[in-house]
């Protein structure tokens, strides 16, 4: 009974770590890019540029704005050369706006062949409308994975001791 126990939950910790974090970061695409909204477009002062790019390095996601005239307003690069947005044409990404405000698209990353989700806002505003796109993978770091593979092999042999120990001692 107690070996399925402890293999039920190595199944839940290491086989359902991948499709959490994936829904994980497609709920907190969506939050930074209305976070980096508020920050940027609302707000817009020297502190809160500064927020908002702790904002993407926090939650591991490259982010950039840019106006009606498809200038650059801001740019929040934490993934370096995984960032999916230096790779499309803001002309390809604001076609995504035709009939709709918001898009989401998952693309595969052809550096790092790493599944990645490319989030657009369109922001109509008094001073203008803006395009905000936010990129960020959706497979958590391999490291991750491993972390999680040897907390559950300490948890398991921790188990099988505490289980052993009071094994004998009721047995006696």
């Amino acid at each position: 009974m107690a070996i399925g126990i402890i293999l039920f939950i190595g199944f839940l910790q290491i086989g359902l770590i991948r499709p959490y974090y994936r829904n994980s970061k497609l709920r907190a695409v969506t939050i930074v890019a209305n976070r980096l909204e508020d920050d940027l477009i609302e707000q817009a002062d020297s502190s809160t540029v500064q927020h908002a790019l702790s904002i993407a390095v926090d939650n591991n996601v490259c982010a950039v704005i840019y106006n009606e005239q498809s200038q650059r307003i801001y740019l929040a690069d934490t993934l370096g050369t995984g960032c999916m947005l230096s790779q499309y044409n803001e002309d390809i990404l604001r076609g995504h706006f035709v009939e709709k405000n918001e898009f989401s698209e998952n693309v595969t990353n052809s550096q790092t062949n790493q599944e990645m989700v490319i989030y657009g806002k369109k922001i109509e505003e008094k001073l203008g409308t803006y395009y905000l796109y936010v990129n960020s993978p959706l497979e958590p770091i391999d490291s991750i994975v491993t972390f999680f593979q040897n907390q559950y092999m300490m948890y398991t042999v921790l188990v099988i001791v505490i289980a052993s120990l009071i094994g004998l001692y009721v047995g006696k």
